[in-house]
């Protein structure tokens, strides 16, 4: 919503991007700039986006997997989510 890229938060296709399985991440760029957290921008998701915390953390995974970290990283990153884990 920061850059004005969409008028409201109901006409952003996040849900859209997500149901054809194109991988995203929530992040917070500039925090100052554009004041907010990574805290906030998961909240945003959870609120505007009525995601749950199984499709959170799904995006927290594929963030994780398209990071730059090596192998290992990733996959104790990985594994600690997995452990947070909803059915």
């Amino acid at each position: 919503m920061a850059l004005g890229l969409y008028p409201d938060w109901k006409s952003h296709p996040l849900k859209q991007i997500l149901e054809a399985g194109i991988s995203v991440s929530l992040n917070s760029d500039d925090p100052p700039f554009f004041n907010t957290s990574i805290g906030k921008e998961y909240q945003n998701g959870a609120e505007h986006f009525n995601l749950d915390l199984k499709q959170l953390l799904y995006i927290s995974r594929m963030a994780m997997e398209s990071s730059f970290a090596d192998t290992n990283t990733k996959a104790h990153l990985i594994k600690l989510t997995n452990e947070w884990s909803i059915d």
